[in-house]
């Protein structure tokens, strides 16, 4: 009997753990097959991510191909319009040229006989004269004419919207070299006889610069400031009227620091008739994918502790202008800028007088 109970208790422990293991056995399948599970799971879930994020990087390149051959279908229309424009102020021209011509010819035995008053001068001088044009690095064109008739008198220089007043010295020998911050656009020289010039710059090349001008009509000085990478102001890198640098400078700097420089193209100080102008025009590297340019206006007249007629109430206390920006390849941008009034008599912040917010930045990348 104790020999077969101690039997019985053997078998009895034996199928005990007998089914301990099968027990365990069945836990480890299950454990094995729940996690082969999860990774397959896994695995699916991580291919359906990548083909969404496949799918979302075609579309997203689809989107910039589409976006970017809207981009240049606007640039064709755009530069299509500028010509059919210029086409016309050149018909134009010619027409109230060829008018002209006619009525001095019908005028001319009464014209023959007559004397000039004092110093004005006669219309056979006005007849004869030497205009010479030629467009200069960094998007300049140099416009100079000279004739005895010119001394002394007003010329104007229409760039599109825009017009240019200057007085020719009384040589007699006028120069004046003008931004084409609006890219192709007609061009004339209006002078004080009513003769009116074409000017031609259709062979102007804006492939690999950008330029940033402030356009503004009231008789104050602002000034355009351009932090390139981050300079403080003051730096080596702020870029304003007194501190413009020049277009050789902006070269060299790109050649031998390898980030592309730009240079304060265009001053002004406000006191000239007609459109104020200053423009900073940025050379670009083909090869730069990164960096920028920040770009704000100070209302210069104002001060520090602004007085008069520069604030409160005054007449010249609010300040609008014009921005154009003229992008690598000719397409034009233009927005409305305000300068608000601030009180008389107390400090400007320089977060509010230096306020960045006022124009975003120039992007370097080529």
């Amino acid at each position: 009997k104790a020999r077969d109970e101690a039997a019985a208790r053997e078998r009895a422990e034996a199928e005990e753990k007998a089914r301990q293991a099968a027990a365990e056995a069945e836990r480890k399948a299950r454990d094995e097959a729940a996690a082969r599970e999860r990774a397959e799971a896994e695995e699916k879930a991580r291919q359906a991510a990548a083909e969404a994020e496949r799918k979302a990087r075609e579309e997203a390149a689809a989107r910039q191909r589409a976006e970017a051959e809207a981009r240049e279908r606007a640039e064709e229309a755009e530069l299509s319009r500028q010509a059919e424009a210029a086409a016309r102020a050149r018909a134009a021209a010619r027409a109230a040229q060829a008018s002209r011509q006619s009525s001095r010819a019908a005028q001319s035995v009464s014209e023959a006989t007559a004397k000039p008053t004092g110093n004005a001068p006669s219309g056979a001088a006005c007849e004869n004269i030497a205009l010479e044009s030629a467009l200069l690095q960094g998007g300049i064109v140099r416009i100079a004419a000279r004739a005895p008739c010119l001394a002394g008198t007003k010329v104007t220089i229409k760039y599109g919207a825009h017009a240019f007043v200057r007085v020719a010295p009384q040589t007699g020998d006028f120069s004046f070299d003008l931004d084409l911050f609006e890219g192709i656009a007609p061009i004339t020289l209006a002078l004080a006889n009513g003769e009116l010039v074409e000017i031609d710059v259709s062979r102007a090349d804006f492939s690999s610069m950008s330029k940033v001008a402030v356009v503004w009509s009231p008789p104050v000085n602002l000034d355009l400031h351009a932090m390139e990478y981050l300079s403080p102001r003051g730096g080596q890198g702020h870029v304003w009227a007194r501190s413009p640098s020049t277009i050789e400078a902006a070269m060299t700097a790109a050649k031998s620091g390898g980030k592309s420089r730009g240079y304060l193209s265009t001053s002004d100080d406000g006191t000239n008739e007609g459109t104020k102008l200053e423009v900073y025009t940025f050379l670009h590297n083909p090869s730069q994918r990164t960096g920028a340019v920040t770009l704000m206006i100070d209302y210069e007249t104002r001060g520090a502790v602004p007085s008069g007629a520069h604030c409160g109430n005054g007449a010249l206390a609010k300040i609008e202008a014009l921005v154009v920006r003229l992008r690598p390849g000719g397409r034009v941008d233009r927005e409305r800028v305000k300068l608000n009034a601030v009180a008389c008599g107390q400090a400007i912040p320089d977060g509010v007088r230096y306020n960045t917010d006022t124009m975003s930045d120039l992007l370097a990348r080529g």
